[in-house]
């Protein structure tokens, strides 16, 4: 047997596929596999200095608190429930100033802009030089990246990133 016109087939066959694979159109994903930080985004927009309540007499330097307001926005094409994460501070060089546990149970539609206020105590940090450090920085000579661990949708579907 002549092994010319197998190998002749095989190549139609090949150049056949390969023509499909070409004219096959990429399809869009759903929301949910969108990157994390299209799905929800959360970012710090006032930093502030207060303290966690009201004493009289001797002021202590543990209930001291730095107040952050943070706005939440939907990218996703569903309402959002609830998140969890980690709002990450750093420096431009990216050396970590504090990393803020972070968890918002609010209904926020798509597309929509919401608005939350986190009082961070002392006793979050490990030393007053850290809790200095993130005090004293402006808001504007931070970076902040929201890392989270969960979404929840109206729907009650999860995205985990």
């Amino acid at each position: 047997m002549n092994p010319k016109p197998w190998i002749f087939i095989a190549l139609l066959l090949a150049a056949g596929m390969a023509m499909a694979a070409v004219k096959a159109k990429p399809q869009a994903a759903p929301p949910v596999s969108r990157a994390s930080a299209q799905v929800l985004e959360v970012y710090p927009y006032e930093k502030s200095i207060g303290t966690a309540s009201r004493v009289k007499g001797v002021f202590k330097k543990d209930l001291r608190t730095v107040v952050v307001k943070c706005g939440l926005l939907n990218h996703s094409y569903r309402e959002v429930r609830a998140t969890r994460g980690t709002l990450r501070f750093t420096t431009y060089f990216n050396e970590p100033i504090f990393d803020m546990p972070l968890e918002a149970v609010l209904p926020i539609k798509p597309g929509a802009r919401v608005s939350m206020t986190w009082n961070i105590k002392r006793k979050h940090f490990e030393t007053d030089e850290a809790f200095k450090k993130f005090a004293d920085t402006p808001l504007d000579k931070m970076r902040f990246i929201y890392v989270p661990t969960v979404v929840v949708f109206a729907d009650g579907t999860e995205y985990k990133p």
